[in-house]
């Protein structure tokens, strides 16, 4: 199969569940990224693999047992959450973009408005598995994946403590800007 590039954190992913590879070694060793090394990989660099593993659980699954995976038996991540291919066990499962929650994936929660997650801990590891308040100037008013979307122009959500705006109606003229 071939690697191409998909994605980058802080943009939305794709509306499917497994059918995402990531910048790193899956469990079945694979070294190829979209031709870069693992050492040439950008932060948030997200990757589709572009064929399938005879016998492996994709993506967002994994296999209770061996005959699971011989089978096709594989058991689905748990809502919200996905997995590396070929993983073997519910620990595997990691919290899905614009959702947040421990290792396993079996308490994943859709991000509140005023916050975003566009990324999986799949992806890069060092990343907090939390969501995160939108920056300033932003604002997010639906829960779950999706990013924060940018003020109109001559206006800021500065006045609120720290960002985290869940309403388009926080962003407010800048000092000195008419309107609003």
């Amino acid at each position: 199969g071939e690697w191409s590039d998909l994605a980058h954190v802080g943009s939305t992913p794709p509306d499917r569940r497994g059918h995402r590879m990531v910048g790193g070694m899956s469990r079945l060793g694979v070294l190829l990224f979209g031709g870069k090394g693992a050492d040439q990989l950008g932060l948030g660099d997200v990757w589709e693999y572009q064929s399938n593993f005879s016998g492996a659980c994709i993506e967002g699954t994994y296999a209770t047992s061996p005959e699971a995976e011989i089978n096709n038996t594989c058991t689905m991540c748990p809502n919200g959450s996905t997995s590396f291919l070929g993983s073997d066990s519910n620990l595997d499962c990691e919290c899905d973009w614009g959702y947040e929650g421990s290792s396993g994936g079996a308490d994943c929660t859709p991000c509140p408005p005023g916050e975003y997650k566009t990324w999986t801990v799949l992806v890069e590891r060092d990343l907090p598995r939390t969501c995160q308040q939108c920056p300033i100037d932003t604002y997010k008013e639906t829960s779950g994946g999706g990013g924060c979307l940018q003020c109109p122009n001559g206006t800021t959500t500065g006045h609120l403590l720290g960002g985290g705006s869940s309403n388009l109606s926080d962003c407010k003229c800048r000092e000195g800007a008419e309107g609003g």
